[in-house]
C-alpha cells in the first residue's frame, strides 16, 4: 500500500515564513536589510552635526560611537533645542516660596529646585507655580464646625492627592478622597449635620507636567528596538495563524 505523500498547503509556508521573519526580527537580524541606520547630513549646530534618519523619520544629534546610540528628535529643531539644553546652563527665573526656578535652555520649560527636591518641566511659569502650590504645600478646602470643636480639612499633593483634617493639634489619617475626609470628620462631629463656615471649590490643574528630562537620554537604538518588537510580535501570531488554517485545510482535504 502506497503512502500519500503530504500535500504542500501554501498557508504552512507563509505561516513558516512570518514565524521565520519574527524570530529573525527578535534578534535584530532585520535592522541592517531595513535601512534603519541609513541617513544623510543636514547641518552642523554648535559644533554638533545632525543627520535625517528617513526609515524611522527621525534627526539624531552626532556624540560619536554608533548612530544606534545617538540621542533623536522628531524635527531639526527639536535637535537643536536638545543641544542648547546641554550647552547652556539653565537660567535662573526668580525665587516662589521655598523654590528656586529654571528655565531650560533651547527646550524653554521651567522647572524648580528646593533642596534635593526637582519638580517635573512646565511649559508655562504660571503652571508651575501653580504645581509647587498643590505638590508641596497643604491647602484648605473646606471647614466643618460641631458643637465642640472646628475641622479644617486640608488637600496637598499632585498625584497622587491627599486629604486629611485638623482640629486643635489633632491630625487624621491620610485620605485619597475630599468625601472620605469629609465623612471621617462627620463621623466624628456625630449625627448632627455640620454647619459649613467656609468652603473653596477645588480647582485641580489640567495640566500634566513633561515627563523626564529632556530626550537626550533616548537614542535612535532605542526606536528601533520598539519598532522591532512590533515586527516580531505581528509577524509571529500571524504565522501561527496561518499554520493553523493550514492544518485544517490539510485534515479537511484527507
Amino acid at each position: 500500500m502506497k503512502t500519500r505523500p503530504a500535500q504542500v498547503n501554501t498557508k504552512h509556508i507563509l505561516g513558516l515564513f512570518l514565524i521565520a521573519i519574527s524570530l529573525l526580527s527578535s534578534i535584530g537580524a532585520f535592522g541592517w536589510v531595513l535601512g534603519y541606520m541609513d541617513n544623510s547630513f543636514q547641518e552642523t549646530y554648535r559644533d554638533h552635526d545632525i543627520y535625517y534618519f528617513p526609515n524611522p523619520n527621525v534627526y539624531g544629534v552626532d556624540i560619536s560611537g554608533d548612530p544606534s546610540g545617538w540621542p533623536f528628535n522628531s524635527g531639526l529643531q527639536g535637535c537643536k533645542n536638545m543641544i542648547d539644553s546641554w550647552l547652556d546652563e539653565p537660567k535662573h527665573v526668580e525665587t516662589y516660596r521655598d523654590f528656586e526656578t529654571y528655565q531650560i535652555q533651547g527646550f524653554m520649560l521651567y522647572y524648580g529646585v528646593n533642596g534635593e527636591a526637582i519638580t517635573g518641566k512646565w511649559r508655562h511659569l504660571e503652571d508651575l507655580k501653580e504645581y509647587i502650590d498643590t505638590e508641596y504645600y497643604p491647602t484648605s478646602v473646606k471647614t466643618q464646625t460641631g458643637d465642640q470643636n472646628t475641622w479644617i480639612i486640608y488637600r496637598q499633593g499632585y498625584n497622587p492627592v491627599q486629604y486629611w483634617a485638623e482640629t486643635d493639634g489633632f491630625k487624621s489619617p491620610d485620605f485619597s478622597s475630599l468625601k472620605e475626609a469629609r465623612d471621617f470628620v462627620r463621623e466624628k462631629i456625630g449625627s448632627e449635620p455640620p454647619i459649613i463656615v467656609d468652603e473653596n471649590p477645588e480647582t485641580p490643574s489640567d495640566q500634566d507636567p513633561l515627563p523626564g528630562n529632556p530626550p537626550k537620554g533616548l537614542s535612535i537604538g532605542d526606536r528601533l528596538d520598539a519598532q522591532r518588537e512590533i515586527i516580531s510580535g505581528i509577524s509571529g501570531i500571524f504565522g501561527l495563524g496561518f499554520i493553523a488554517l493550514g492544518e485544517a485545510e490539510r485534515h479537511d482535504n484527507d
